[in-house]
């Protein structure tokens, strides 16, 4: 096998990886927010959708579609040197941590992980 054709086939393997990857947290965001309300939440110069999940102490975070389209488009035009919509964990845990002041319980953000891109799930407790 030539450097080339061995080169082209860990591409090719990697690509896989992504993608299947990708699709494993669709999958995860369809089946464990199916259903779930989106609220609509302004923080700081941000809206946000927030897919809260009070019964298992966990909501799923993502900016709005418009910013998401209007990032998406920067990265593009810019040739991905902009950056996505994604931005550190930290700016979206701190919206979700102002969603939940919001709300009733005292509740906190315990922990949280990215499922794709631009959605992020956290934890949290309450009382």
């Amino acid at each position: 096998m030539t450097a080339t054709r061995r080169n082209l086939s860990v591409a090719a393997l990697t690509s896989l990886a992504v993608l299947a990857a990708g699709c494993s947290g669709m999958s995860y965001a369809r089946e464990t927010y199916d259903g779930v309300p989106v609220v609509q939440f302004q923080h700081g110069e941000g809206r946000w959708r927030i897919f809260d999940k009070p019964s298992d102490n966990r909501l799923m975070i993502t900016p709005s579609l418009g910013r998401v389209a209007a990032s998406g488009a920067v990265s593009g035009l810019t040739l991905g040197l902009a950056g996505g919509p994604t931005g550190p964990m930290a700016g979206y845990q701190a919206a979700a941590q102002a969603y939940l002041d919001g709300r009733e319980g005292g509740c906190t953000v315990v922990e949280g992980h990215r499922i794709l891109t631009s959605q992020y799930e956290f934890t949290y407790t309450c009382g």
